[in-house]
């Protein structure tokens, strides 16, 4: 079950990420700088959504920096999602998250309609 409840950031990390239920999916809003030390920040929150056997929707707009480590834990969440008949959207990226799916040709594949957000 998703608690309804945001996850509290943990300032330690330099990352976090927050849980809400909407009425259409369940979003999950990245905060901060993402990498090999903070992906699992990331990827807690984003199995906690999967649990939910709901669409997710991923707001990165709050995300200042992403790294390939971060990358492969969506691309994991989409694939677990996808079993369920579920699936998984970035949307808000900011100029960062945007530019790396350009450059590893994920960008169709997460944000169909998405628009990027500022910064970054």
């Amino acid at each position: 079950m998703v608690s309804a409840e945001p996850r509290p950031p943990d300032d330690s990390v330099g990352a976090s990420a927050r849980i809400r239920v909407a009425s259409d999916a369940v979003v999950v809003h990245a905060l901060g700088e993402f990498d090999l030390a903070t992906a699992q920040v990331l990827a807690d929150a984003l199995d906690q959504a999967c649990g939910a056997g709901r669409d997710v929707q991923l707001d990165m707009s709050g995300v200042s920096f992403i790294d390939a480590s971060t990358l492969g834990v969506v691309v994991k969440a989409r694939n677990a999602l996808s079993e369920h008949g579920c699936r998984i959207e970035i949307v808000r990226p900011t100029d960062c998250v945007a530019r790396l799916l350009q450059l590893t040709g994920l960008e169709s594949l997460f944000m169909a309609g998405a628009k990027h957000g500022t910064g970054g």
